[in-house]
């Protein structure tokens, strides 16, 4: 690929990317939610484990269903529609 068309693709693909970090930081998920009351019950310094743990967790998740789009292109290709 040409280095124009990799960067034109990064520069489209960063404000959605931004957005959606963005919406997940600030909205009251799951994850936020526990995070909360672990950090009321148990305080900043027994509450880093957890943090560290769906910090782990999320970007096994995000590698995994990656690295499956790659290896099977019928699924990605139903995505994309």
């Amino acid at each position: 690929m040409h280095i124009s068309t990799l960067l034109a693709a990064l520069l489209t693909a960063l404000p959605a990317a931004v957005l959606f970090v963005l919406v997940t930081t600030i909205t009251p998920g799951q994850n936020n939610t526990m995070l909360l009351a672990s950090g009321v019950n148990f305080g900043l310094c027994r509450t880093v484990p957890h943090v560290l743990g769906i910090s782990v967790g999320v970007v096994i998740l995000m590698v995994l269903v990656g690295r499956h789009l790659r290896v099977s292109p019928g699924l990605s290709w139903c995505l994309k529609r």
